[in-house]
């Protein structure tokens, strides 16, 4: 913008001077030793000629009026120049502005997910740890129990409802879980338990089961403390 309107002033002030000013012609005499310059002066004479003479001479004072007009030109051209720049210094910095509020914007979300991702995570791990130690619990008290049936083979109705507590709150546990095979395994000795408590069954059914309900107990305590480690 600044090259296109310097040329421009250029080219105004040489055509303003060329049609103001004095045309020269210079050609070489006769003789090789000299040049005749012929001269032709343009003035600006009245249209009537019965106008007054006012006294001023357009022709002299034709370059002042020129450089003052180049003058009042350079002026308004800076001043335009001035303006389209204020103008796009606020437009860089509007954008500017903008993308700084975007990035803001974007690291306070990201921020945010960080935060509530480790708050969950935190929370899911403190509650598996809860859950992992009430099984780990609620099975060892079933195995002591039953361990208790098989040395003294009987059952009282004091340790019978004891059992039946710890059973069932490992099936609260294990309901919502997809420990389907320990579930399973934990009502099997349910059933079996009544049914030698009400004689219809031998202590035997009783051992083999625990055996495959401590296997199983510890596949799954296993799988969800490999959870709780690797952040899950």
């Amino acid at each position: 913008m600044r090259s296109y309107l310097s040329w421009r002033t250029i080219i105004i002030c040489c055509l303003m001077s060329i049609f103001f000013s004095e045309m020269t012609l210079a050609r070489p005499s006769h003789n090789n030793d000299t040049i005749v310059v012929d001269a032709k002066i343009y003035s600006v004479k009245p249209l009537h000629a019965n106008v007054p003479n006012s006294g001023f001479d357009i022709g002299k004072n034709m370059p002042w009026i020129t450089v003052l007009l180049i003058g009042i030109f350079t002026v308004f051209t800076n001043l335009y120049i001035g303006r389209k720049s204020r103008i796009s210094n606020l437009s860089i910095i509007e954008k500017q502005i903008t993308n700084a509020q975007a990035i803001a914007l974007d690291q306070i979300e990201q921020s945010r997910l960080n935060s509530e991702r480790d708050f969950n995570k935190t929370v899911i791990t403190g509650s598996r740890q809860v859950w992992i130690n009430n099984l780990r619990d609620f099975i060892s008290n079933i195995l002591a129990l039953n361990s208790k049936f098989l040395m003294y083979q009987t059952i009282s109705n004091e340790d019978a409802n004891e059992l039946w507590l710890q059973v069932a709150k490992v099936e609260l546990l294990l309901i919502a879980s997809d420990y389907r095979s320990l579930l399973g395994i934990v009502k099997e000795l349910e059933h079996c338990c009544k049914e030698v408590q009400t004689g219809n069954q031998s202590y035997e059914c009783i051992d083999d089961i625990l055996a495959r309900l401590k296997a199983q107990a510890s596949i799954v305590l296993r799988e969800e403390w490999q959870k709780i480690k690797s952040g899950f």
